[in-house]
């Protein structure tokens, strides 16, 4: 045998002998490494799995978003939200409602206060459930803009500078910067303030609409002012009415003939004398 053919014997058996001391070494672990190494592979199926399941969940959620867009009724963004809560969508929604709800307040707030009180707090309340979720780009730049007017319009004028002015702030890139830049310094204004310290004094109640008469009261003036078409449906053709009591003589007359028979017959008689 060649040195070389020894050396290398030597060193297999010195690595045979080196894994026979490393199995009497972990043989006591065995059980637990083998759990472990079950474990790590479930944990990597599940994970698999959950991604999959997840994916399915978010392409249903945008689905129905967009589905809510189609239609623009509440009720569907609702649905959003409480069928996928957390998710982008479900945020987006809550981002429409919202906007709803300061587009109702904004459009009440010269007619019922109370009433568009009642729909900016939503709005402010929606905003800022999403600004709570911690989102990023698009998403948290409308809602904090939104949750700014949402306060402007509430009177709450510092907030509404300050969230303003955020959002100039955090996105400068953005087309919304330069309006909210614009109304962060209109705000600071002393004038704006006090032309909304006097609107806000303003007491804005809706009008009440009149009574309605009383059943009965304007009969004779209604049946004078009353349309001939409605007449139509109601009472048949115009004239109708007056062409019914014309058949009556005319039954009178079919009678005269019957009379005039018995009238003869009885003349005939008296004539026979005369013949003889």
């Amino acid at each position: 045998m060649s040195t070389v053919e020894r050396q290398h014997e030597l060193e297999q058996n010195a690595l045979a002998e080196w894994i026979v001391q490393l199995l009497d070494v972990i043989r006591p672990y065995v059980a637990t490494i083998i759990v472990g190494v079950v474990a790590i592979v479930a944990a990597v199926v599940a994970w698999v799995v959950i991604s999959s399941t997840n994916a399915a969940t978010q392409a249903r959620s945008w689905e129905a978003y967009l589905g809510a867009l189609a239609t623009g009724e509440t009720i569907a963004f609702n649905e959003v939200v409480q069928r996928y809560p957390g998710s982008e969508a479900a945020l987006w929604s809550q981002l429409v409602l919202a906007d709803m709800a300061l587009t109702d307040g904004a459009v009440l707030a010269f007619e019922d206060r109370a009433t568009s009180n009642e729909r900016l707090e939503s709005a402010a309340d929606l905003y800022t459930a999403v600004l709570a979720e911690g989102p990023s780009g698009l998403l948290a730049e409308r809602a904090r803009f939104g949750l700014a007017k949402a306060q402007e319009s509430l009177g709450q004028i510092d907030e509404a500078q300050a969230g303003y002015a955020s959002v100039a702030r955090d996105f400068p890139e953005s087309p919304l910067a330069a309006v909210a830049t614009e109304h962060a310094a209109a705000l600071a204004s002393e004038s704006t303030k006090g032309w909304y310290d006097w609107f806000f004094a303003q007491d804005l109640t809706p009008a009440i609409p009149p009574s309605p008469p009383a059943a009965g009261a304007t009969d004779d003036a209604a049946g004078e002012a009353a349309d001939p078409a409605a007449a139509l449906f109601e009472e048949g053709p115009l004239g109708a009415a007056e062409a019914e009591p014309a058949s009556e003589p005319a039954a009178e007359t079919a009678e005269a003939p019957a009379e005039t028979a018995e009238a003869s017959q009885e003349a005939e008689p008296a004539a026979e004398p005369a013949g003889t």
